[in-house]
């Protein structure tokens, strides 16, 4: 949460309401070869610049997901 928040200020995000989760589906430990964790952001931006006659401050939805597989270098289901 705290690299997240990093990053989203070093973008010029920081008073920006973000939300960030992070699941690994159904399983009850993401720590098991097999394993896929996925970390998803989502916030908004606004667009600079936008004319009064169209509504002045506008902002749109911005969202980005990543998959992560872990412990590769494991026998599906065994735990480390």
């Amino acid at each position: 949460m705290a690299a997240a928040a990093v990053a989203m200020a070093d973008q010029g995000l920081g008073d920006t309401p973000w939300r960030l989760d992070v699941s690994c589906g159904d399983l009850a430990d993401c720590h098991v070869g097999g394993a896929v964790i996925t970390v998803r952001v989502e916030t908004h931006v606004a667009l600079p610049f936008v004319p009064d006659f169209l509504g002045g401050q506008t902002a749109f939805a911005l969202d980005a997901e990543h998959d992560v597989p872990i412990g590769q270098y494991q026998e599906p289901g065994e735990s480390p």
